[in-house]
């Protein structure tokens, strides 16, 4: 009679590496809190309200010093608000990674979430996808549009070669974290 041991050694092997495999639980916002607690603690009224500001990138970057002055907390590239350097990869990444630079300066140096106004495709880059306005009664059609909108941006933003980031440490400005449309 045959022995089914080395078959089930083997199946438990696979499970067992398949298990290893399998990304972690992601964390709870809610396990966050005393982080955030701890932050705001430190933080003056000022603070706390440039946080909730959200002025466009060439407004605030076209008076250095404006960042650090009123601690912005997000910065928004709106329908014609592309880098003055020039509408590539490169331009949208200095951009960025200038706005970022300006956040670092002020005394928490909390990054700042970048916003693009994509609601119709990301028409601030060259060829993007760009879509009317979708009544709310087409679910396929709004689905579709996402898929397509998020891929146009996910072409456009990925980091150059030259830049050395991947993973999750690069963010595309305007690129919703956690969603894959």
């Amino acid at each position: 009679m045959k022995s089914y041991v080395p078959a089930i050694a083997i199946c438990l092997l696979l499970a067992g590496l398949a298990l290893a495999w399998m990304p972690p639980e992601p964390k709870r916002l809610s396990s966050y809190d005393p982080q955030v607690k701890e932050l705001l603690s430190k933080m003056t009224l000022d603070e706390k309200i440039g946080q909730m500001t959200q002025p466009e990138q060439d407004r605030v970057l076209s008076n250095p010093g404006d960042m650090q002055k009123y601690f912005i907390g997000s910065v928004l590239s709106g329908g014609d608000s592309d880098p003055s350097a020039g509408n590539t990869l490169q331009a949208w990444t200095d951009l960025y990674d200038k706005v970022q630079a300006e956040a670092m300066k002020t005394r928490l140096a909390i990054p700042v979430l970048y916003g693009i106004d994509a609601v119709h495709g990301h028409s601030n880059v060259l060829g993007p996808s760009c879509f009317r306005t979708i009544s709310p009664w087409g679910v396929r059609a709004i689905q579709n549009w996402s898929r397509r909108s998020a891929g146009s941006r996910r072409k456009r933003c990925a980091p150059p070669e030259s830049s050395g980031r991947s993973g999750p440490a690069w963010l595309c400005p305007g690129y919703p974290l956690g969603t894959d449309l």
